[in-house]
């Protein structure tokens, strides 16, 4: 299943918000087609409402099982016309809009409870509706899906139909040998909503690669195989998953030559590691016999991807994850321009502030961002800052700038030499490349001699 189009009205930060996702096969002409068309990135400041609009995907993708899902503050708190005056608004004269969700899902063949369908096929739309009621301090979501039978397939846990897993910002894997299996965990929440967890609840732990991909190798060794190959294939330079065991029974990672098991590498990579497993653990859970995991369609909701890695990884996370998972469809929240540079203006939805008004709105811009620097990208409209200097040293060349336009005496050669100079008065490689180092002492060339023709002959 894949998420076509959603409309939000009066959804916290929003007050009407409507977007168009790219997903494999989506119809467009070529020119405007990403390199990337299973991929979405939002955008935004904090408190944007970025998380809102992956929390919104993943209700609406739940159907009939939304409504089993709490909903915290969610429902937009809109003041009436005396606030809008600066006067002091009583509860009584707030005014309570309704809060929706629509969306509309494309179908493939995992949707299907039948097994007359191929991976390629395509099957009808989808669609869902949810209201959002607030009952003094209580909130409560109540599904609208009419009479479309198809939503049964939400009950039954060994069907892939509907696969929809969504990561939050606070994600973390339970590192302890002793973590509790799937099997456990399905006492204390039902599948769907383990799927949907960590993008709704801070304390929620992922599902560890050690107490479920032993006993994926005992069962069937071809599709162990693709789980090894599928993790390595998203993981940077470096770093990869081995088929080696610890004595407690955790699989063994190479970091740069060096055997560390899970609990023993550094934070970056056990949050990347950690979504990607339970991922993985999801899709080989109602995988049907005989299909690869690369053919599995779904939707994956992934808030801050570039959460905790390392500039170098940023520049790659994106296009090895829609590369390595072709039929998934992404959605992924980031604050990185590095992340930003490694996809196109097609992909890339921006959440600030209206111009009128307290509410978020959701565009998109044409502007080309693949492939330029960090620098240039931050001073863009998507992040939509003025300098990406430290703030003291911006007032420092503000303040120079003012002079040399008063054409003050030596100003302008100020200026330019402050443009490559840190605060603390060293001059970095910038500074050296352009020329403001003390040059190194030339040596002295030797005079050419010439010889007489006489000699060459």
């Amino acid at each position: 299943m894949y998420l076509d189009n959603i409309t939000i009205t009066n959804l916290r930060v929003f007050e009407q918000a409507e977007l168009k996702l790219w997903y494999p096969g989506r119809k467009a002409s070529k020119e405007e087609t990403p390199m990337l068309p299973n991929v979405n990135v939002l955008l935004g400041n904090n408190g944007a409402g970025k998380s809102t609009l992956l929390k919104a995907m993943g209700l609406a993708a739940l159907g009939p099982m939304g409504e089993k899902f709490d909903s915290y503050r969610m429902v937009r708190r809109v003041a009436g016309e005396a606030a809008a005056k600066g006067k002091v608004v009583k509860k009584s004269q707030q005014t309570q809009l309704p809060t929706t969700v629509q969306a509309l899902f494309q179908r493939t063949w995992q949707d299907y409870p039948g097994d007359k369908l191929k991976p390629n096929d395509r099957m009808k739309e989808l669609r869902t509706q949810l209201v959002i009621e607030r009952q003094i301090d209580q909130e409560y979501i109540r599904p609208d899906i009419g009479k479309e039978a198809a939503w049964g397939l939400m009950n039954q846990d060994d069907s892939p139909a509907f696969l929809t897993v969504g990561y939050g910002a606070t994600r973390r894997t339970d590192t302890d040998t002793s973590a509790a299996t799937p099997q456990q965990r399905l006492r204390s929440m039902p599948l769907r909503h383990q799927r949907l967890g960590s993008l709704f609840y801070d304390n929620y732990t992922l599902i560890p690669l050690h107490v479920w991909l032993p006993q994926l190798e005992k069962r069937n060794k071809g599709r162990f195989t693709q789980v090894i190959h599928r993790l390595n294939d998203v993981m940077p330079d470096g770093l990869e998953i081995t088929t080696e065991r610890s004595k407690a029974d955790e699989f063994m990672f190479r970091q740069h030559g060096a055997l560390v098991p899970f609990a023993a590498l550094s934070d970056g990579p056990r949050a990347f590691i950690g979504w990607v497993a339970d991922l993985l653990y999801h899709i080989c859970f109602g995988c049907p016999d005989g299909v690869k995991l690369v053919d599995n369609c779904g939707l994956v909701l992934v808030d801050e991807i570039d959460l905790l890695l390392h500039p170098e990884w940023q520049r790659t996370v994106v296009p090895k994850l829609a590369k390595t998972f072709p039929k998934l469809q992404f959605v992924f929240t980031t604050h990185s321009p590095i992340v930003v540079g490694s996809v196109q203006r097609m992909n890339l939805w921006i959440c600030e502030p209206a111009p009128e008004g307290n509410a978020t709105v959701v565009s998109q811009r044409d502007i080309g961002v693949h492939g330029l620097n960090s620098d240039h990208i931050l001073l863009t409209p998507y992040f939509g800052m003025i300098s990406t200097r430290a703030d003291e040293k911006q007032k420092e060349l503000d303040a120079i700038a003012a002079s040399a336009e008063r054409q003050t005496p030596g100003k302008a050669l100020e200026f330019l030499k402050s443009l490559v100079t840190p605060l603390d008065g060293k001059q970095g490689i910038a500074a050296k490349v352009a020329g403001h180092s003390k040059s190194p002492r030339r040596t002295k060339t030797p005079k050419k001699v010439k010889t007489p023709v006489s000699k060459l002959k």
